[in-house]
Parts: structure tokens; C-alpha cells; sequence
């Protein structure tokens, strides 16, 4: 029989107005194979859809094989091990738990009897619902936006983004502060593993962003984007930072998770589209086949331009079922990117018509362009789509003396389409 020892209140505001998430204290105690918590007591709150356990256990021979939270009426809530991104000495996971009033304790079965408790580090988090940080932040809450952009050789626009200020509206999911770039050559499918039945996707994500930064230790969300079952996609570490999510071989790589978990159910239509669309803008950007194989050097292995997560690590994600789409993914992006090759616009003519430079800049950049050329629009992005800077059309000096070293997206808007060249500011 299970006992219930030292009791820990958790305690939270009666009302707060952000997205809320502490690492907490517990007492262990040893029962054979067992290693028991003493009681939590999780306060429900307004406007949140569910509060978030997250764990992580440092062990050595004795290895964690099953953890629960087991509430006072012996109702069990299984925490799933992290399988995306193993680490060798650590388990880690956590569990949605109902947002209501509610007391337990945490309960980890070991593979022998326990002679000492290991490290155990437990957090919570509770996400609340978009709409109510909306409501409740200073950011303004635009709608998602389309930042248009072609290549010499393809015209595929990067498709509409929900932003990081529109999934974390009250600017609690910072980015990496110090992002490290890389050159894309292979998109990573993912799936996240959590539920397929979602009222607040960008709740979803916002947990995610906790798990992966506070619990993981990383330096932001793992993934590059993330695309929820309607279609919209999340930009996480977005344009060409190296993310935490192949498996230790992130190098050349740009992760999209699907949000959900797809080993026994079909992910919708609308998301495969959307990774259509996002795909044949990088492979277009990036001249890539997305039929082809290439060497990856990190991992050692011969990859397909679009794999998943399984063809360069020891897990079944992306799930079954959205592993066996990949080769439709492929041919959709490979359909996609014939029309776009096929559309009117000459990007070759309006990059000799329009000039831009020094390129490396440290303090300014000047844009030339010709009379002729009917501009609508001059402005400067992060990689992100986050409006740095907006000019007056036509020749125009750029102070860029107060930004940070890094890749930097210029867009010039021309008869309704946009000419886009990277900048890149040096110290």
C-alpha cells in the first residue's frame, strides 16, 4: 500500500494575468522499487486549459521505467518518456493534468530496488489560454501575415506565419539571445507527441517553448516551426538557426513538428499542404531537390531532402502514419515548385535594377534603385518576419549601427510582389 507522506502546498495567485511556470520542491521517500513524492497541491485558474507536470530524473544503473501522478482518489496520469531527444543519464517527461483543484503525488518505478534517490527535478507550468494573454498584453494582436519572398531561380513565397509575439503574446517565450545559423539542406519532420485534440494550439506551443527551455535546458524551442492541425504554422526558431532536434545532429537541418501524434492517426490534409508550401519556399530558396538524397555530414548519413525524425535517430517519430505521407510530401513539393517556377515575375531584372550595399554592413546600407521601377514598399526583417525598420521608397540610407550581428532579411515590395535579399551585419 502506497502511503502519502509530507505534505508540500503549491500554491499559486488567485488570479494571474500571464503564463505562469516555477520549478518545485519535493520531498522523496523510498518504498522498494518505488520512489514516492510528498503531496502537491495544484490551485486551478481561470481561463487556463490545462496545467503542465514536467520531470526530469538523473540516474546512473538504476533506470526510471514508469512515472506517474497519482491524485488522492488513485486515478493514475502516466508520464510518457521523452523519446525525441534522448540524453544518456536523464529521463525526462511530463503530463497535462485537468486545471481544477487538485492533490497528489509523483511515483517513479525503478528497474531494481532503490538504495538512494537520485537527482529529481519537477516544474509546472500553466500556459493559459491566447486569447486571454492577448487581452491582457501590451502586444498588439495582428493577424497572421504573408512576408512574400522569391529566389533567382524560383518565385515559391515563404508562406503566413503565426509569429513568436502572436503565439506568446505577453513576450514570456524569449528567443535565443546568441543563435547559431546554419546552411539548410535537409527538413526534419517531427511530431510532438501531444494531444490531437487541441482547443488552443498556440497554448500547445507555448508549453513546448516551457518544456524545452526549463525542463530540457535549451536555448529556445527545439524546432524551427511547428503546424498545428488547422493549417497554421508556429515560426519557432525560424530562417536558418540550428535548432535541438535531430537527434544531436542538427547541423544543415531546419525541424517542422507537427503538432499532435500521428502513429495510429492520419494528420489532416491541411497540415501536409501547409508543409508543401513552407518546403517548396526553402527548397526553392536553397536549390534543392525535394526528390533527391544527399550526405549529410553530422549524422554520417545519406538522407532524403525531406525526412523524419526516424531516418537519423533511435525514435518513431514522426509517427507512423505521417512518415508514410513523406513521399507524398515530396511529390506535392516538387509539384509545387514547378508552378511557381512558371509564374511571371523576373526576379533576375529586378535584382539589376535594384542595388544594395555594402553587403556585409556594420553601421549602414544604402538602396539604390532605378526610376523606373514602380516601388511600394522598402523594409527591414529579422529572419523571423519581425519588422526591424520601415523606409520611404525610393534611394535610401539605413542606419543599422544599433543592431546585432546576424542574418538580416531586406524586402522591397514591387507591383505586388516582394525582391528579397539577406543582409548580413557583422561587428
Amino acid at each position: 500500500m502506497i502511503r502519502f507522506f509530507s505534505i508540500i502546498l503549491f500554491l499559486l495567485p488567485a488570479l494571474m494575468q500571464a503564463q505562469y511556470g516555477e520549478n518545485i520542491s519535493l520531498k522523496w521517500n523510498i518504498e522498494g522499487q518505488a520512489v514516492i513524492s510528498s503531496e502537491i497541491h495544484f490551485v486551478p485558474q481561470q481561463h487556463n486549459p490545462f496545467i503542465n507536470l514536467q520531470i526530469r530524473v538523473d540516474y546512473d544503473q538504476n533506470i526510471p521505467i514508469q512515472i506517474y501522478f497519482q491524485d488522492t482518489e488513485g486515478k493514475l496520469f502516466s508520464i510518457t518518456k521523452d523519446i525525441h531527444m534522448p540524453e544518456p543519464g536523464k529521463w525526462f517527461g511530463w503530463v497535462d493534468l485537468p486545471n481544477k483543484d487538485l492533490n497528489g503525488k509523483m511515483i517513479i518505478f525503478f528497474s531494481d530496488d532503490v538504495s538512494r534517490i537520485p537527482p529529481i527535478y519537477t516544474r509546472i507550468f500553466y500556459p493559459f489560454s491566447t486569447d486571454y494573454l492577448q487581452k491582457n498584453s501590451d502586444v498588439e494582436n495582428r493577424s497572421n501575415k504573408t512576408f512574400s519572398r522569391s529566389t533567382e531561380s524560383c518565385n515559391c513565397p515563404y508562406p503566413s506565419v503565426v509569429t513568436r509575439d502572436q503565439w506568446c503574446p505577453n513576450n514570456q517565450c524569449p528567443p535565443n539571445s546568441n543563435p547559431v545559423y546554419t546552411n539548410v539542406k535537409f527538413l526534419i519532420v517531427h511530431h510532438t507527441a501531444t494531444p490531437n485534440n487541441e482547443s488552443d494550439w498556440a497554448a500547445r506551443v507555448r508549453q513546448i517553448w516551457d518544456y524545452h527551455v526549463n525542463t530540457r535546458g535549451w536555448a529556445d524551442i527545439g524546432y524551427n516551426y511547428l503546424i498545428d492541425q488547422n493549417g497554421l504554422m508556429y515560426v519557432g526558431r525560424g530562417e536558418d538557426v540550428k535548432g535541438a532536434h535531430f537527434s544531436g545532429h542538427n547541423s544543415e537541418t531546419c525541424g517542422v513538428a507537427y503538432l499532435g501524434t500521428f502513429s495510429s492517426f492520419d494528420p489532416p490534409q491541411v497540415m501536409h499542404d501547409k508543409m508543401t508550401e513552407y518546403a517548396a519556399f526553402k527548397c526553392c530558396e536553397k536549390n534543392l531537390d525535394p526528390l533527391g538524397t544527399a550526405y549529410h555530414a553530422s549524422s554520417g548519413l545519406t538522407l532524403h531532402t525531406i525526412s523524419g525524425h526516424r531516418d537519423g535517430g533511435n525514435t518513431t517519430c514522426p509517427g507512423d502514419r505521417l512518415y508514410a505521407d513523406l513521399p507524398q510530401i515530396r511529390t506535392s513539393t516538387d509539384n509545387e515548385m514547378t508552378q511557381c517556377s512558371n509564374q511571371s515575375i523576373d526576379e533576375q531584372d529586378l535584382a539589376e535594377m535594384i542595388k544594395v550595399y555594402p553587403n556585409p554592413a556594420s553601421t549602414y546600407i544604402i538602396i539604390e534603385v532605378k526610376d523606373a521601377i514602380p516601388i511600394e514598399e522598402i523594409f527591414l526583417t529579422d529572419l523571423s518576419g519581425r519588422l526591424i525598420s520601415r523606409m520611404e521608397t525610393g534611394n535610401s540610407y539605413l542606419d543599422v549601427s544599433a543592431l546585432e550581428t546576424g542574418m538580416y532579411l531586406l524586402k522591397i515590395s514591387v507591383a505586388n510582389h516582394q525582391w528579397v535579399k539577406k543582409i548580413l551585419i557583422r561587428r
